[in-house]
């Protein structure tokens, strides 16, 4: 997909607004990505959201959409970086909604990518581990 690139101040106000035509764009801002078509965030296989550490130039957040929703199939549709580099959040998406079938949906670390917390979830219901390996065991969420 070819995006026309929009250099602006604020890459959210830009994309969101009005005031541009349908069509595929890149908005670009002093530390912020946004790709979009028909004003919806999108982009097949890359983030279309982009935010950089201010100073660092080091990525800050990324996050995947398509149609204006959260989507991933191959990894987190959601991540948060330190200012060092190193994975800060993760949250898996699929259709808008919190879902993983091979691990925790939703994990936060530390600065040295020890796991603080995580939860498990499947088409945006939580749940405990235990509930989540019984219903993975036996497809109960098919």
């Amino acid at each position: 997909m070819e995006y026309k690139e929009i250099i602006c101040e604020d890459a959210w106000k830009a994309c969101c607004g009005a005031g541009y035509p349908l069509g595929a764009f890149k908005f670009k801002s002093k530390n912020t990505e946004l790709y979009s078509i028909n004003r919806k965030l999108h982009r097949e296989g890359e983030p279309a959201y982009i935010e950089y550490h201010e100073g660092t130039g080091k990525i800050k957040i990324k996050e995947y959409f398509l149609n204006n929703k959260y989507y991933r199939v191959d990894g987190p549709a959601i991540n948060h970086y330190y200012s060092n580099g190193t994975i800060r959040l993760e949250e898996y998406y699929l259709n808008d909604q919190l879902h993983r079938e091979d691990g925790m949906a939703f994990i936060e670390y530390d600065e040295n990518r020890v796991p603080i917390r995580g939860f498990y979830f499947l088409f945006g219901g939580g749940m405990s581990k235990e509930e989540w390996e019984n219903q993975i065991q036996t497809k109960l969420y098919w």
